[in-house]
């Protein structure tokens, strides 16, 4: 999640952040004070990180490292040389991808996700927005809400996306997928459905991003940079294995969503 958020940061609160990463063992045993001193800013510095992420107050960050993760390192993602060998890639490709999901699984909100289902099910129709490798996973969304029953388009061209949004009545849901989460044209898509009562929804890993400010309901995947970019598997992965929570939330709900319309 800090990772994630760096792009969001201002500098004072992004050295609050790369002092966590780096030594994320000791922030369980430092006092606020501490911490403010030793990453060289103030104690109202680390209350606003703290803030920016999502949390109540550092005691609350302290307590959610301290469940989440009994083994603290400060990077578990596997570098990449020029000198690795075929071998060591495959591993560090498939290193990526598990640790994504492994992060994904830390930070995504099961609140989010049976509000992100319940939403699914009472829209007339479901309409996602994606560009690139974004773009890839709305489409195989699609084909899973279609074998739930749900009415659902996919948009992957940004000159469309605000057409396509103006149609939206409050009964519909857009959707809107971006890595980064600062894809201009899902934000614009995201924007314009919310402004016409739709119920709006994000996948993206920087919940503090334009595309996520837009949403009604935010569901995070993460998955750092890798050697290839944002494009990288690993980051589809991640958003796609989010794309199935919510679908088969959305399918366990359909027999106790159906009999509550009956």
């Amino acid at each position: 999640m800090i990772q994630t958020a760096l792009d969001s940061l201002t500098s004072r609160e992004r050295r609050v952040a790369e002092y966590i990463l780096a030594q994320p063992h000791a922030i369980m045993n430092l006092s606020i004070g501490q911490l403010a001193r030793l990453s060289a800013t103030s104690e109202s510095t680390v209350v606003r990180f703290c803030k920016k992420l999502g949390f109540e107050g550092y005691p609350h960050l302290k307590l959610v490292l301290a469940k989440n993760h009994t083994e603290l390192t400060s990077n578990v993602y596997p570098t990449v040389h020029r000198s690795d060998s075929v071998a060591n890639l495959v591993e560090k490709t498939f290193q990526y991808a598990m640790q994504a999901l492994q992060d994904t699984v830390c930070v995504l909100s099961p609140v989010a996700l049976e509000k992100g289902a319940e939403a699914l099910l009472r829209a007339n129709k479901v309409v996602l927005a994606g560009v690139g490798g974004s773009g890839a996973a709305a489409e195989m969304a699609v084909q899973k809400l279609l074998r739930l029953g749900i009415h659902g388009h996919v948009c992957s061209d940004m000159s469309i996306m605000p057409l396509i949004a103006g149609t939206l009545h409050p009964d519909d849901v857009a959707l809107g997928i971006s890595h980064r989460g600062r894809t201009e044209g899902v934000e614009e898509f995201l924007d314009i459905a919310q402004h016409r009562g739709a119920t709006t929804m994000a996948i993206v890993s920087d919940v503090q991003s334009p595309v996520a400010h837009k949403a009604d309901i935010v569901l995070q995947s993460v998955c750092p940079e890798s050697p290839l970019g944002p494009e990288a598997g690993s980051a589809r992965v991640a958003q796609i294995t989010v794309i199935d929570a919510l679908c088969l939330a959305a399918a366990v709900k359909i027999g106790d969503h159906e009999e509550r319309r009956g």
